[in-house]
Formats: C-alpha cells, sequence, structure tokens
C-alpha cells in the first residue's frame, strides 16, 4: 500500500492524538463532577442505568473511526491502471549555435548560457508537443530526437558547450539542414525550426537552406542572442574561465548580433524573429501555439488507484455508530434499533430533483425568473405531485407578467389537501385577478382566504388588507351595475308589499299593526349589502374602520404572500 499523502503523516498522528486525550479528559472531568457534586448514594441512582461496557464500546468505536479517518487523509493507494492517452500537436527542433562567439558575455551571463535559459522557458510552454534538439558551429550536428519527454530534451540541451567540436565556425546553412533531417518526412504534423544565436554567419548562405525548408512546410523561427553593440569574444580554459580575448589583426574580436540576417531568414519560411527577451520567448510561443495540432501517437500512463473512499466510509459509519448508540442500558423488552441500517440509509444519495428546486430557489431570489422557471419545471417533471414545487412554478410566472400559466397553477392547488397551500394559492389568484382588473373574481378569492384561512396568519391578513381596498375602489361601472340591481330589488319588493296591503286592506280590523321597531329592522335588512354569513357582517365592521386609514394613492398588493422558498 503506498500512501500519497505521507509526509502529513506525523501531523494527522499529533490530531489523532490529541482528539484521543481530549475525550478522555472530558470523562475524567465528567467523573470527578459527579463525584464532587453528587454523594454516593445519589451517585448509585443517577448511574443505576449507566453501562460501563457501552461507554467503552463508544469510545473503541469513536478510536477506530478516528483512525480510518487520518488513514483516508494519507490518500492510500494500491494496484495500478493504465490509461492510454492519444498525443497530438506540432514537431519542434531547438538549433542551438555553439560557437566560439556564443561565450561572448554582452548578456547576463554568457550568450550560450543566456539561450540555454530562454530555450528551456520555450520548452516548458511547448508541453505537449514533440521536441527535437540539435546544434551547430562549423558543421551541424543531432543532440535528441523527437520525443514528447520535455525533461530528457532539456537535460540533452543543457550539455551543450562552445568546447564539443573542434571545428569552429558559424555554419548556419548546416545547422538548419542537420536539424530538418529530424523531422519525420511521412508524418502529417506542422514542423517549424527555433534557432537560438547570435546571426554572425559570414561564410555560407543560410538563405538557400530557408528557401527549401519552406517548400518542406518547415517554418524557421529565429531568436537573436546578444547585442548591437556586441563585446569580444573570450577564450575560455577548461574549467570555463576566461583565459585571453580572441584576437585578429593584434585587435581583440568583436562579436555582434546581426538581427538583420535572423529577420531574413524567419520572413523567408513565414515565420517571425524575437529578440532574446521573455517577452520575445512568449511571442513565439504564441505562434507555435496557433499551428493546427495533429495526432503523432500514443502515449501508457500507469498510476495507482486511490482507495480512500473505503475508510472514508468506515469512519463515517463508525462515527454515526458512535452518534445513535446510548451509553446506558438497552431495554431489552423494545426491538433494538438497526443502527447499521439506519447509517446506511443516510448516507444514500437525496433525489436529484431537490438540487434543481434549490436552484431554482436562488435563481427567484435574484430575479432571474427564466432560469429558475426552468429548474422549477424540471424539479415537476421528477415529482410531479409536489405542491410546493407547482406553487413556485405559478410564482415565477406571475412574476413574469404571465397570468394565465400563472393562474393555471394556483387553480391546480385550490383543492389540495394542504390547507396553508390552498390558502396561499387563492390569495394569490386573487392577485392575478387584480393585476388583470378583474376586481369580481379577485374579491372572491380573497373571499375565500378570509374564510377559511387563520385569522391570526399573514395571509388572512393581506387577503383582509385587500379585500376592503377593493370593496372601497370598486370601479364606478360596477358600483352603478350593483346600485341598479338593488335599485330594481327594492322597486320589486315595493310593489309586491302594496299588493299584499290592497289584499289585507279588509282584514286589517282583525289584525294587530305592525310594530313600528319591526318597520325600521325590515328596512334595515332591506339596506344591508349581500352578504349573508356572519363573516361578511364581520368584515363590514372592519371595512368602516380600515376606510379611516386608507387614502386615494393606495392600490391592491400585488406582491406574493410567500414567493421565495427555501430548500
Amino acid at each position: 500500500m503506498h500512501l500519497a499523502n505521507r509526509d502529513i503523516w506525523m501531523w494527522i498522528l499529533i490530531a489523532v492524538l490529541a482528539l484521543t486525550g481530549l475525550i478522555i479528559w472530558s470523562f475524567m472531568r465528567r467523573r470527578s463532577i459527579v463525584k464532587r457534586v453528587f454523594s454516593e448514594g445519589q451517585r448509585a441512582s443517577l448511574l443505576s442505568n449507566f453501562s460501563p461496557g457501552a461507554r467503552l464500546f463508544r469510545t473503541i468505536i469513536l478510536g477506530l473511526s478516528l483512525f480510518f479517518l487520518g488513514l483516508a487523509i494519507l490518500d492510500p493507494r494500491w494496484g495500478s491502471q493504465a490509461v492510454e492517452r492519444e498525443m497530438s500537436g506540432i514537431d519542434v527542433v531547438f538549433l542551438m549555435d555553439i560557437s566560439a562567439s556564443m561565450d561572448t558575455e554582452d548578456v547576463p551571463g554568457s550568450r550560450l548560457g543566456y539561450a540555454k535559459q530562454l530555450s528551456q522557458q520555450l520548452m516548458s510552454l511547448l508541453a505537449g508537443n514533440r521536441i527535437g534538439v540539435a546544434g551547430y558551429a562549423g558543421f551541424g550536428f543531432k543532440v535528441i530526437p523527437l520525443t514528447a519527454d520535455i525533461n530528457a530534451a532539456i537535460l540533452f540541451l543543457n550539455e551543450l558547450s562552445t568546447s564539443m567540436i573542434d571545428i569552429q565556425g558559424s555554419n548556419l546553412e548546416d545547422g538548419i539542414k542537420t536539424a530538418m533531417e529530424l523531422f519525420d518526412k511521412q508524418a502529417l504534423t506542422h514542423r517549424a525550426v527555433v534557432v537560438f544565436t547570435d546571426g554572425e554567419d559570414y561564410e555560407f548562405s543560410p538563405l538557400n537552406q530557408a528557401k527549401e525548408a519552406k517548400q518542406s512546410g518547415v517554418r524557421i523561427y529565429t531568436v537573436g542572442i546578444g547585442t548591437p553593440e556586441g563585446a569580444k569574444v573570450p577564450m575560455l580554459d577548461q574549467y570555463g574561465a576566461v583565459e585571453e580575448y580572441m584576437m585578429e589583426g593584434g585587435k581583440p574580436v568583436i562579436s555582434h548580433l546581426n538581427e538583420a540576417l535572423l529577420k531574413s531568414v524567419a520572413q523567408e519560411t513565414g515565420a517571425l524573429y524575437a529578440p532574446g527577451t521573455e517577452d520575445g520567448i512568449l511571442q513565439i510561443a504564441k505562434s507555435l501555439g496557433e499551428l493546427q495540432k495533429s495526432k503523432f501517437g500514443s502515449n501508457i500512463y500507469e498510476f495507482m488507484e486511490p482507495q480512500y473512499q473505503y475508510f472514508l466510509m468506515a469512519a463515517v459509519l463508525l462515527l454515526l455508530i458512535y452518534i445513535l448508540m446510548p451509553d446506558r442500558k438497552l431495554n431489552t423488552r423494545k426491538p433494538a434499533v438497526p443502527l447499521a441500517a439506519l447509517a446506511l440509509a443516510m448516507l444514500l444519495p437525496i433525489g436529484g430533483y431537490a438540487s434543481d428546486a434549490s436552484e431554482g430557489a436562488k435563481a427567484y431570489k435574484k430575479n432571474e425568473y427564466e432560469k429558475a422557471l426552468q429548474f422549477f419545471q424540471k424539479a415537476i417533471t421528477a415529482d410531479p405531485k409536489n405542491d410546493l414545487l407547482r406553487y413556485n412554478e405559478a410564482n415565477t410566472y406571475y412574476q413574469m407578467k404571465q397570468y394565465a400559466p400563472a393562474m393555471t397553477g394556483y387553480l391546480s392547488l385550490t383543492n389540495s389537501k394542504n390547507t396553508d397551500a390552498q390558502a396561499k394559492a387563492f390569495y394569490n389568484l386573487g392577485n392575478a385577478f387584480a393585476a388583470q382588473k378583474d376586481y369580481k373574481n379577485a374579491l372572491l378569492s380573497y373571499k375565500y382566504v378570509l374564510d377559511h384561512a387563520d385569522p391570526k396568519s399573514e395571509v388572512f391578513q393581506r387577503a383582509l388588507k385587500n379585500f376592503v381596498f377593493l370593496k372601497q375602489k370598486f370601479p364606478p361601472q360596477q358600483q352603478k351595475d350593483d346600485q341598479k340591481d338593488k335599485k330594481d330589488n327594492k322597486d320589486q319588493k315595493d310593489q309586491q308589499n302594496k299588493d299584499k296591503n290592497k289584499d289585507q286592506k279588509d282584514n286589517q280590523d282583525n289584525k294587530e299593526p305592525q310594530n313600528e321597531d319591526n318597520q325600521k329592522q325590515q328596512q334595515a335588512q332591506q339596506q344591508k349589502p349581500i352578504s349573508p354569513t356572519d363573516i361578511e357582517n364581520l368584515l363590514n365592521l372592519i371595512e368602516e374602520e380600515e376606510k379611516k386609514h386608507l387614502t386615494d394613492k393606495e392600490k391592491p398588493q400585488g406582491k406574493l404572500v410567500y414567493p421565495k422558498i427555501k430548500y
């Protein structure tokens, strides 16, 4: 077994020991308090149902839980698994100038050392592609063939030095030719050569080789190392120390950066020239990254499979047993609770619709109603009998001012067995009617809430306020219609009374006169609003009181009672 996080095993051990010590201390402190507060007789009575064995067992269970938790954190692994992955990218050959002029120190360190540093940065940026290395001085030579192992390429690159070959010079033409020999001519990958040099080549013609590279579909990127001002070329001993400087005609040789030649080579192949800086390396990396990648093979990766989940599951299961198991004597007359089964049940995954409903509630709070509607409808598909989900869907339609589907949703909840959901549905249905200026049906919806909801509930109070306000602000046309209906009813009743009085005229002497109080009571009953129930009488009294506080600027409340449901 291999522990992936074995470096932190000491910290885990310290944490486990600290927790164990804390548990033991809490037990001892509890025992000390009991001894100090209660007498021996009281302790015997209090602890008569206490089971030392059960407490010891719970302690062992807790210790094992902490042990398995520590193992899970250490990430144990065993068994191996091989995965084959296809490799795709481009082929890039790094061509390094190791002529004597590359020892010139007009950049940080020598030119060659600085070129190695920049080339390593570029190789790191090209991870996943195939890299090859070649060098040149008086002639070109191969260092390492194309490989996806960046570390191997960097290792061989660092071994290059100006003392590797005796034939000195700066034959860039032969260097490009050698670099191109590293490419697989049958491969369909895009190919490029990146040259790190000071550009001092006055004997050969690298442009001719650049033209051939262009015909083969190879781009040549050039990186200028050094400065145009230049510096003296040193001659080094076997330890790399400067012995003297190269002389010609009695004067020290000055090596300069030849940017013109390098730009010409790069432009000939459709590539680019970059100065020897970090920004220049990033430019080349970006340009190479834009080249189309092609498959060039596959690689097999082997790794040990993580097994921490088993130890974590054991730790959680033992912890649940510790929490649920009492430290007192069990009552054998009652069936024991299946702790293991309960623990496993708690580990089962929760229904997926709960996540959709929760996301819908979050989107609703952010006023993202279209997004919330999608989540609620997805949750309803998984649980179509959930009244709460259908209520939230209707609320969302209401906020989107799509009153028809909102009212359909509220109507579907009016037969709900959940009285609270039913009352809220009727209230919001009234809001939807009021928003569409259908005040008659709005009043009927509020009236249902007032007849069935708890008077202390918030939905009752809001429905009452809306009901009273709509009563006061009823549209004039509807008021006239109601008054006309009342007048017709009154005329009809008066005519009936006249006919009745005419028929009873002959018998007037045989009957007692109608009591004046009864006549007033009958007139009062004829003038009462159409509300036959006792609740309507109560509402009319409240209405008169509410009118004192309402102003003309108030409007029916259109907000939902509980539009934002938490999950």
